[in-house]
């Protein structure tokens, strides 16, 4: 996961670029290009960017970060990381 308030991309946009499988990415991509982007260099391989000051709803973005989280850590950590939610009588995504 990447996240910039600021960087040569974004032209100064404020945006996070997180892990996607590509369906979800082609269909982000079409739903909303206002909120949505392909980011370079990694976008070819299902990452999505989500500019932080357009119209997205911020209530989703905890799940975009878990779901972006679940693609990439360690599956023993992700495992580890339901339990300890479970227990707690937390929801994954």
């Amino acid at each position: 996961m990447y996240a910039s308030p600021s960087n040569h991309h974004g032209g100064g946009r404020p945006a996070v670029w997180l892990k996607a499988l590509p369906e979800d990415q082609t269909r982000m991509l079409r739903a909303d290009p206002k909120c949505f982007f392909k980011p370079p260099y990694v976008g070819v391989n299902g990452w999505i960017g989500i500019w932080l000051d357009g119209p997205l709803d911020l209530d989703n973005l905890d799940e975009f970060l878990e779901e972006a989280y679940r693609l990439i850590a360690p599956k023993r950590i992700v495992a580890a990381w339901d339990e300890s939610r479970q227990k707690k009588g937390i929801k994954s995504v």
